[in-house]
């Protein structure tokens, strides 16, 4: 019972752009209530953002998301991913 009363209080995970000389927080996603959003990374060359959107955080997978950095032209990228790791090309 105490869990799901800290469960009910706690918001999903979604994100924020954060700079540290404006005071507010910019939402960049919103994701339905049955999913959250986390590991967002940069990507310089196309100035895109990606995170991943699953059902939970403990879940193996979930989808690939990228938009711009203020979270405008959102859409999947790949299906059914678990962690992922993007590097720079040279």
């Amino acid at each position: 019972m105490f869990g799901q009363i800290i469960q009910k209080k706690r918001p999903k995970p979604s994100l924020f752009n954060v700079t540290p000389d404006v005071p507010e927080q910019l939402r960049i996603t919103t994701p339905p209530t049955d999913l959250v959003d986390f590991n967002p990374q940069y990507l310089t060359a196309p100035h895109k953002i990606t995170w991943i959107r699953k059902s939970d955080i403990a879940a193996n997978t979930g989808d690939l998301w990228s938009a711009d950095p203020n979270g405008d032209n959102a859409n999947v990228w790949i299906q059914d991913v678990g962690l992922y790791s993007i590097y720079p090309s040279r």
